[in-house]
């Protein structure tokens, strides 16, 4: 199967976060796993200087030295939403990022460490494309989320249940496929899955470990949060309802019942090889459907990487993408909870609908959106903005211009709404709102036009 132009664009559009006119024109003629795997690789770890302090060293700190040290960890946690954000923007490996940004989602979690939260986020980055069962695992115990869901507090005889619940109502199997008993037992065989407080590292504490019988599904003895995992990964039902999260996600927000099965099936037996989904998805008729076209509201972190991503960018302070992440309702590493965001319908109301539409304009300074940025009032909130209306990105409209081969205003509306949009939209929709005569200030006008329609907040 050999991809067009249209196709091209939807298959960035869906697995990455769009990309530049010559990336599209260079991917024309190639098939779906020709371009998977030029574009799947794990460039590197995020990787910010974070020094570990040991829990004796915290101790000891005075008053004053232990509020420097949460200031530093809250811009680190910024930092490396930033970080992150920058490679989904301009990273060579944009499906990888989709993905491990789809994980996040789905493992949703939250720490004011960014030691651990470093260390959570490259887990689903060099995770992203492997086996589910794997990252499953990993995530089990990753000190991120075993102190998001108070494990470290789970001990024989005062057994807490919310990450063996989390495990199974949101990360595997979903509501319906198993019993309070099952959690109740779940929790007992996660006793003592704890993390050094300094690095992170998984420990496990025997001394607080439930080492009595356990019941689980069919499995009986002496239980641990291993075997509650490998029991949990053996049955099918996880493996349809990680499917129908997927196809959710990359192809329609309500998939086929019957592709769902044929997905799940499919995960099954190739024992949780997500990157052999992947592969079966994007090389799929159903993918590239016109129906399956448009069906899908961009999250906010999407919408900001593909407008770095189409329209050179150079921020004099990038934190102002903070402030559209925040404005939108999308902050990574600061879900609403541990369902992660909802997404679908759920990104648009009247006040998000706004500051989308005047985004290119607030994010170069030539117009400040009416927005509210949603502040949380809480000091210790990593993600609490000043006012950010004097930063500004600048936009290289010469640099853009380049990758245009049209010079009239008509011929330049078709070729960038087939580059932003994937189909070459009807000039008289916008050409009246274009009032500029020299090529940059058309490629310009028409660009930030574009970027306002509908349909560029759909995918």
């Amino acid at each position: 199967m050999q991809l067009n132009a249209q196709q091209v664009y939807l298959l960035f559009q869906r697995l990455g976060f769009g990309a530049d006119y010559p990336t599209i024109k260079s991917n024309i003629g190639k098939t779906p796993e020709a371009i998977f795997y030029q574009y799947d690789a794990f460039d590197a770890p995020l990787q910010l200087s974070f020094e570990p302090i040991a829990l004796s060293e915290m101790q000891s700190l005075s008053e004053e030295e232990k509020e420097a040290l949460k200031k530093t960890a809250r811009q680190g946690v910024i930092d490396l939403n930033l970080l992150w954000l920058e490679k989904m923007s301009a990273s060579k490996a944009p499906f990888r990022e989709k993905m491990a940004l789809f994980w996040h989602g789905h493992f949703a979690c939250e720490d004011k460490n960014p030691v651990f939260v470093q260390n959570y986020c490259n887990v689903l980055r060099k995770n992203a494309f492997g086996n589910f069962r794997d990252l499953v695992f990993y995530i089990a115990k990753d000190a991120a989320m075993l102190r998001y869901l108070n494990n470290q507090q789970n001990r024989k005889k005062q057994p807490n249940e919310n990450f063996a619940r989390e495990l199974m109502e949101l990360f595997t199997l979903g509501r319906g496929n198993y019993t309070e008993k099952d959690v109740q037992e779940a929790a007992r065989a996660f006793t003592g899955w704890s993390f050094e407080p300094g690095t992170g590292d998984f420990i496990k504490r025997e001394n607080l470990h439930d080492n009595n019988e356990k019941v689980f599904f069919d499995k009986h003895g002496n239980l641990d949060g291993d075997d509650i995992i490998n029991t949990i990964l053996d049955k099918k039902e996880c493996a349809y309802f990680i499917a129908k999260k997927f196809l959710k996600y990359f192809l329609s927000e309500h998939p086929d019942p019957t592709l769902v099965s044929e997905y799940g099936a499919e995960l099954f037996n190739n024992g949780y090889d997500m990157e052999k989904l992947t592969l079966k998805l994007i090389s799929s008729e159903v993918f590239y459907r016109e129906e399956n076209r448009f069906q899908k509201i961009k999250s906010p972190v999407e919408l900001i990487a593909q407008i770095n991503r189409l329209i050179p960018l150079t921020y004099d302070q990038p934190k102002i993408q903070l402030a559209v992440q925040r404005g939108l309702g999308q902050i990574l590493f600061h879900p609403p909870n541990v369902a992660g965001w909802k997404g679908g319908n759920n990104w648009i109301d009247s006040s998000t609908m706004t500051f989308r539409f005047y985004l290119p304009q607030f994010l170069w300074g030539t117009q400040i959106a009416n927005f509210s940025s949603k502040e949380s009032g809480d000091d210790n909130d990593p993600f609490q903005l000043s006012d950010l209306s004097q930063y500004k990105a600048t936009p290289d409209w010469d640099a853009f211009a380049k990758n245009i081969a049209a010079n009239d205003k008509i011929g330049i509306i078709r070729e960038i709404s087939e580059w932003f949009l994937g189909y070459p939209i009807d000039p008289q929709k916008i050409s009246f709102f274009i009032t500029a005569s020299d090529k940059k200030s058309i490629c310009q006008s028409v660009a930030e036009r574009i970027i306002q329609l509908p349909e560029f907040q759909l995918s």
